[in-house]
């Protein structure tokens, strides 16, 4: 639910961080419910000082974000920076925090809505309006009226939704055991879990400045078997970014520790078959189709390579060292696009300068031009593989013998996942081709294989 209480001299409500709502893009959402106002009593929230922070100790003070910043601001501010992606949205890990945390509408509006340059769209007050709730930069709460409690409705996450993104969430699954990845949020997890999301342990454990790995037991007990195929900082960005959607699977205990994502392997091949041993997949009904979710998967697909192989991870262009002041330090603002910054563009021209690339602009058109002829490349073989679901639709409508489809059935989840797997962000279908240049046009062609295979057998 959501907690709320009266404002000293207003007639707002203010909203505790102890609900989570609905987020496009995110898995794993559970039915609606509706939150109601707090009367005070074992359920209202901590006693907050005049800037709006709780005066309350925070529960896990081992990885708390706030109290790392004191220690390490440089890398602190760093990490606070939002980019905002193609689509006109703030993406950040930093995002992640009020979009787990605070009110967001599930028709698609952004976090925090944006101008064409990319400045923030505010009240002009400081405020920032989402779907009824204001958020209050002066005390740091989200503000509605309570009038209006009544009327708004909520969407809460699944509690496993949260294994990828806290460190905090490791605590609970201890307490309460892999039940919670498929139960609702509730407000002991949310208390717990203490707006702890993308927090200093989740890659550097209960010590500040310790070498980054992956500390989530979601990551290492599903991939245990392909962990040691990644090296340290591989493991800390891939404990996030990564093939596995099981999740919403795990009932127990029993099952959390059966299933492993990597048992054949980090390849696609070997990912697609664990899936559909472990029947990880949707069901397209349309087609009759199975199909897997590959929804984050760089670390499997980025760490083949060339430039892995040159021993250039994710850490090395999205987490460079930067100076500011005299010091340098390590760039937290990972979710950025190292495009746009001049630490990570030095770092790539140390390599690519050999071959022909000796400015940073020059830098930036060579990936810009790769990434557009992968998009190209990407949405003509996304063309004929919506051209072969069209056929295959009507021949499964038809009623055509199951026995007789099966061959193509086989050829559309396999190309389906080859896409899923070479496909870019945020900022478009052909971005991630830098990531593994090989990679993203051999499984483009095998793709394009396949659905040359099934529009000729369906036609």
């Amino acid at each position: 639910m959501i907690d709320t209480r009266k404002k000293i001299g207003t007639a707002a409500a203010v909203v505790s961080l102890c609900a989570a709502v609905g987020v496009v893009g995110l898995i794993g959402c559970a039915p609606q419910a509706t939150p109601t106002a707090s009367t005070g009593g074992s359920d209202a929230p901590a006693a907050t000082t005049e800037t709006g922070v709780d005066t309350e100790a925070a529960s896990y003070d081992g990885g708390n974000l706030d109290k790392w910043a004191e220690q390490f601001p440089l890398q602190y501010n760093s990490y606070h920076q939002s980019p905002v992606k193609a689509d006109g949205k703030h993406h950040g890990h930093y995002d992640l925090k009020a979009k787990l945390f605070a009110p967001v509408v599930r028709d698609g509006s952004a976090l925090i809505t944006t101008e064409a340059d990319g400045t923030t769209d505010t009240n002009g007050d400081g405020t920032y309006q989402i779907s009824g709730f204001e958020y209050d930069e002066s005390i740091g709460k989200w503000v509605i009226d309570e009038s209006e409690l009544g009327q708004v409705k909520a969407q809460t996450f699944k509690m496993g939704c949260y294994s990828c993104k806290s460190g905090t969430f490791d605590q609970v699954l201890e307490q309460r055991g892999p039940e919670i990845f498929t139960q609702e949020v509730d407000q002991e997890f949310m208390d717990t879990m203490n707006g702890q999301i993308w927090a200093c342990n989740i890659c550097h454990g209960d010590m500040p400045g310790t070498k980054p790995t992956s500390t989530f037991a979601y990551f290492n007990t599903v991939g245990h078997d392909g962990l040691d195929e990644f090296s340290d900082n591989e493991k800390a960005c891939g404990q996030c970014h990564n093939s596995l959607d099981y999740r919403h699977a795990i009932t127990d205990n029993e099952v959390f520790q059966k299933f492993s994502a990597y048992k054949y392997g980090t390849d696609v091949d070997s990912l697609i078959k664990a899936v559909n041993e472990d029947d990880i997949t949707v069901m397209d009904e349309e087609i009759g189709v199975k199909l897997v979710c590959f929804d984050h998967d760089e670390i499997e697909f980025a760490h083949t390579s060339p430039m892995a192989e040159l021993g250039v991870d994710c850490v090395t262009c999205h987490m460079p060292e930067s100076t500011e002041n005299g010091q340098t330090y390590t760039n937290h603002h990972a979710s950025g696009s190292p495009l746009e910054n001049p630490d990570s563009l030095a770092k790539c021209l140390e390599c690519h300068e050999s071959q022909g690339i000796k400015t940073a602009d020059e830098m930036v058109k060579m990936v810009r031009d790769k990434q557009a002829d992968a998009t190209a490349t990407h949405d003509a073989v996304k063309a004929k593989l919506d051209q072969a679901h069209e056929l295959l639709a009507a021949k499964t409508a038809a009623g055509t013998p199951d026995a007789e489809l099966a061959d193509v059935r086989a050829k559309y989840q396999t190309a389906d996942g080859y896409l899923q797997h070479i496909r870019g962000g945020n900022n478009g279908s052909g971005t991630k081709v830098v990531h593994n240049v090989p990679q993203f046009y051999d499984l483009a062609a095998k793709a394009d294989k396949l659905c040359d295979e099934m529009i000729a057998e369906l036609s």
